[in-house]
C-alpha cells in the first residue's frame, strides 16, 4: 500500500496488483441448444453503446428540441427534416 498525499493526521491507502487475491480463471462450456452448430453469438454485446452515442451525437448536432425528441430509426430524412425545423 502507499500513502498519497496525505492530510494532517491523514492516511490514505490505494491498492496496488500486489495487494490483490490470487484469481483463478474457470471455463465451463454450455453448448447453446438453438442451432446445429451448438455455437453462440458474442460480438453483438460490443454494439449496444453505439445506438446510444449515435442518437446523443444526432441531438447535440441539431439546434433545437427537434433532436432530442427524434425517435429511432434515426433515417437520413427524420434527420434532414429536424435540420430543417420540419415536424414529420
Amino acid at each position: 500500500m502507499v500513502s498519497l498525499c496525505p492530510q494532517k493526521g491523514e492516511t490514505r491507502f490505494f491498492a496496488r496488483a500486489h495487494d490483490m487475491p490470487p484469481v483463478a480463471a474457470a471455463e465451463e462450456n454450455t453448448p447453446a441448444t438453438t442451432n446445429p452448430l451448438g455455437v453462440k453469438g458474442v460480438g453483438e454485446a460490443g454494439t449496444t453503446g453505439s445506438l446510444a452515442a449515435v442518437m446523443n451525437a444526432i441531438a447535440d448536432a441539431i439546434p433545437g428540441p427537434a433532436g432530442y425528441t427524434m425517435n429511432m430509426p434515426a433515417s437520413p430524412e427524420k434527420v434532414w427534416a429536424a435540420c430543417r425545423g420540419v415536424a414529420k
